[in-house]
């Protein structure tokens, strides 16, 4: 098993964003070392995503109160249906829904679980560097 990754910091999220935009980046103790890694990257979007939709606790209670919705207008829909006609496909397939919504929240729970506080909020405190850095970035013309 491989050792956890390091927690995003501040330091590391001013590096990340010089190698978003290399032109426009300045020379800065940040800028320098090794090339910022797509799963960090990755890792800071995925927080900065995160941040942006109100924190760890406002996506984790959304996530739960999707689970009890859905799961509830599954269950309902599935007791008709096997009111209706017992042990049809419509069962099973719902059957299957239900499972694929536990597992879909489930993996949502765990991945918002697995973002540190100081993760993020060192994503909260670089909002602004984060978004001025992505909106710097050049796009790709699709020309050689």
């Amino acid at each position: 098993m491989n050792p956890p990754d390091p927690k995003l910091t501040v330091a590391e999220i001013h590096h990340l964003l010089t190698h978003l935009n290399p032109k426009k980046a300045e020379p800065t103790p940040a800028s320098s070392g090794p090339p910022a890694s797509p799963e960090r990257l990755r890792r800071l979007m995925e927080i900065y995503c995160v941040v942006k939709a109100g924190g760890v606790q406002v996506q984790t209670e959304a996530a739960q109160a999707h689970l009890s919705r859905e799961l509830a207008q599954l269950k309902a829909e599935l007791a008709e249906a096997e009111t209706q006609r017992p042990n049809s496909s419509r069962s099973a397939i719902l059957h299957q829904e239900i499972e694929d919504l536990r597992r879909s929240v489930h993996w949502r729970l765990t991945r918002l679980r697995g973002i540190d506080p100081n993760e993020e909020a060192a994503v909260a405190a670089c909002l602004t560097e984060i978004e001025q850095g992505l909106s710097d970035t050049p796009k790709y013309s699709g020309e050689a």
